[in-house]
């Protein structure tokens, strides 16, 4: 199967229904084995998001920006390929909720009702849940 999106002009190949049963395992796993955590608030005072934001960009627009919009077209042509909404989106390697915070505006057009995000590093979620406020 083949997916085209019109802003860059490539033609990329997915298996929709294999991405599909993998979360479906993913979601059955963590169902039947929640792991709790109590996460930290993250010492922001720590990092300096000014220096951060006057650094020179090499990508525009950046890169990150570019990595979400993909997920989002992704999910989008998801949608409109299977003809249903998505309820479920499992975030591996989610770093400080980048993709979240970029989509929490979009979800409920999406149709998405939970969302998992996992990452190795506590420090990193709990930045991303501080500026999801």
């Amino acid at each position: 199967m083949s997916c085209h999106f019109s802003d860059d002009g490539w033609d990329l190949q997915y298996d929709f229904d294999r991405i599909l049963h993998s979360y479906d395992l993913i979601y059955e796993e963590l169902t039947g084995n929640p792991v709790e955590l109590k996460v930290e608030e993250a010492p922001v005072h720590m990092y300096d998001y000014d220096e951060v934001i006057s650094k020179p960009r090499f990508f525009t627009p950046p890169l990150q920006y570019q990595r979400n919009a993909f997920v989002r077209d992704i999910i989008y042509a998801y949608m409109e390929e299977a003809g249903e909404k998505i309820r479920k989106l499992a975030v591996l390697g989610c770093g400080s909720l980048s993709l979240e915070r970029f989509l929490i505006a979009l979800l409920g057009g999406m149709g998405i009702e939970r969302v998992m995000s996992v990452d190795i590093d506590e420090n990193e979620i709990a930045k991303g849940l501080k500026l999801m406020k």
